[in-house]
């Protein structure tokens, strides 16, 4: 099976695969690529979890860049700006917002108030609080 995209270093050279209806890039494939530049600088932990993406023009099959900013940086919440760039032109195709997440281990969240409702089985009346 061939990869949509063949990385380059510098840039990023789609395959005839990543081509869309009309010859140009698919928008699946652009949306998937940008998700995937932002996967390489991902702290452990962090998942991708939303991605909004705008299409501006249609891309050419030529050589791509990629631009990927952090726009917000959390403990456990991350929010990225990429753009799909043409190469030649440096003219922004496809640009994207992806929201990454850092989910909290169950097994962490033990806490004095959790404690509190572990042996209550009254629904009619709250836990006593403490002193």
């Amino acid at each position: 099976m061939s990869p949509l995209f063949l990385d380059k270093g510098d840039h990023i050279e789609p395959s005839s695969f990543a081509a869309g209806p009309f010859n140009n890039l698919h928008g699946g494939a652009a949306a998937s690529i940008m998700v995937s530049a932002v996967l390489r600088d991902l702290p452990d932990g962090f998942i991708p979890v939303a991605q909004h993406a705008e299409f501006l023009h249609s891309t050419d099959l030529s050589d791509l860049t990629i631009d990927v900013n952090l726009k917000r940086d959390g403990r456990r919440h991350r929010v990225y700006d990429v753009a799909l760039r043409n190469r030649d032109s440096r003219k922004v195709s496809a640009r994207s917002s992806i929201t990454c997440y850092n989910p909290v281990p169950t097994d962490l969240i033990e806490t004095e108030a959790v404690s509190r409702w572990a042996g209550h089985t009254d629904p009619n009346t709250l836990p006593n609080a403490p002193d």
